[in-house]
C-alpha cells in the first residue's frame, strides 16, 4: 500500500508519457504497475524509435529523485516482437494478450 502512495510520482510521469505520444486513438507508451512491479509498453513504430531510450531515462530519473533503487537482476528491456519477454518464468507457463 505504501509503495502506491509512494510511486505516485512515476505514475503522474508515465501517464504524461502516454498522453504527449498520443496519435487519435493510438498511444505509444503504456504501463501497468501493481505495488512496485512496473511493465512498460513502448510502441517502437517508425518515428518512435528513440521513445525507448527516452522512456527508460526518464523513469530512472523519476526514480531516482524518490531515492528508489532499480534492482537490476530483475529489471530489464525485453522485445517482445522478438520473442523476448521481461521475466523467464520459474516454470512453463500459459502465455495470453489482452488488447
Amino acid at each position: 500500500m505504501l509503495s502506491n502512495l509512494y510511486l505516485n510520482e512515476v505514475d503522474r510521469m508515465l501517464e504524461r508519457a502516454r498522453e504527449v505520444t498520443r496519435e487519435k486513438v493510438r498511444t505509444h507508451v503504456q504501463y501497468a504497475r501493481y505495488a512496485d512491479d512496473l511493465v512498460v509498453l513502448v510502441d517502437p513504430t517508425r518515428g518512435y524509435a528513440w521513445l525507448e531510450g527516452a522512456v527508460v531515462r526518464r523513469l530512472r530519473e523519476e526514480l531516482a529523485k524518490l531515492g528508489v533503487e532499480v534492482n537490476e537482476e530483475k529489471s530489464r528491456v525485453a522485445d517482445l516482437s522478438k520473442g523476448e519477454y521481461p521475466r523467464k518464468p520459474s516454470r512453463p507457463q500459459p502465455c495470453s494478450v489482452t488488447l
